[in-house]
Parts: structure tokens; C-alpha cells; sequence
């Protein structure tokens, strides 16, 4: 036995995508390396998406009702291109892709998505991902959503904190979260 070695760990599918996908947030709202938050979030979505399929959900993810009709396709033409870029030698060996982080938000959302269908909460950074999202990119949401988020969120609360940056957001999303021992976040942000 080696001195010192870690303890052994048990993880579930769902576990391990849930610690890519929680990671991959945390790195976000960092601004961290834009390759390395694709990589993490894209293993996490294939995790997702498989047991989402084997459960007859089939491609439930890219068939969300979060996203616009008229944005679908837009949609998974870029959600589809650079995870395998970077996971694969053997087929892009000399190629250079030009990617676009963006799709990193795409995975992101809906791998939230996936594994609400496959009945898991959303933990807080989930949470503050996707209200976050809907406060920058309310186009690419249904009205349905944008009606829910606004119930959780009235129009002077979600102003006050817009144009804050993403690790400050987080930041009080989470402090909002530990005051209110919610698993949600709370509506009364202090503003500064």
C-alpha cells in the first residue's frame, strides 16, 4: 500500500456527469480556458444525453422546449462540431478548429436540461447558470420559461445585478443560496 494514498470513491454516471457539468460552470463563470470548460461539459452531455436515450428520451436534449423553434438547428449545428475535435487525434490531426466558446453555453443549458428529464434537481450553480443565461440571452428562451424566471425574479431585482460580471454574479447567487439554505437562489441580492 502506498503512504498516503486518497481514498477510493464510489461514482454513479450520474454523479460523474453532475461533478463535469458543476465543474465546467464554476470554470465559466471564472472565465477560465474556454477548451478545457468544453471538453469537461461535453463529456458530462454525453453521459446525459446515453441515459437519457436508453430511457427513450431520444435526443431529448436537442429537442428541448427551452430553445426557440427558430433556433433549433442554429443550435445543434454548433452544439455538434468541436467536442470531437477535442477529444479525438485520429480523425482532426492536423486540422486547426476556429471554436466557438458559445457552444460550451449550449452543452451547458442542456445538460442541465438532461438530467432534470432523468428527474435530478438543479443545484445552485445550475440555478445561477441558467439565470444568468436568461438575463443575457432572452431570445433564445420561450416565453413559457421567460414567464417562470420572471415569477422567481421581478424586473428591479434582475436589473440590479445584469451588468455585474459573471464571478460577481455567481458570487451573489451563492451567498443568496448559503443565507437561504435553498437549493434555489434567492431573490433578495445585495446589490453593490
Amino acid at each position: 500500500m502506498i503512504k498516503n494514498e486518497p481514498e477510493k470513491i464510489s461514482v454513479s454516471k450520474l454523479d460523474a456527469a453532475r461533478r463535469q457539468l458543476d465543474c465546467a460552470i464554476e470554470l465559466w463563470f471564472a472565465d477560465k480556458d474556454d477548451v478545457s470548460i468544453h471538453t469537461l461539459v461535453g463529456a458530462a452531455h454525453q453521459i446525459i444525453h446515453d441515459i437519457n436515450r436508453k430511457n427513450e428520451h431520444k435526443e431529448i436534449l436537442f429537442h428541448s422546449y427551452w430553445i426557440k423553434d427558430e433556433y433549433r438547428r442554429e443550435f445543434i449545428s454548433i452544439i455538434k462540431k468541436s467536442i470531437n475535435f477535442f477529444k479525438h487525434a485520429d480523425k482532426y490531426m492536423d486540422d486547426i478548429l476556429v471554436f466557438n466558446p458559445l457552444s460550451s453555453v449550449l452543452f451547458i443549458m442542456f445538460s442541465i436540461r438532461g438530467l432534470e428529464i432523468v428527474g435530478k434537481n438543479k443545484s445552485d450553480l445550475e440555478c445561477a447558470f441558467l439565470f444568468w443565461l436568461t438575463l443575457h440571452y432572452p431570445r433564445w428562451f420561450t416565453a413559457e420559461y421567460l414567464r417562470f424566471v420572471e415569477e422567481l425574479a421581478p424586473t428591479d431585482f434582475t436589473d440590479g445585478i445584469r451588468n455585474m460580471s459573471k464571478g460577481a454574479f455567481l458570487e451573489q447567487i451563492m451567498r443568496a443560496c448559503a443565507e437561504r439554505g435553498r437549493s434555489r437562489p434567492a431573490l433578495r441580492i445585495r446589490k453593490y
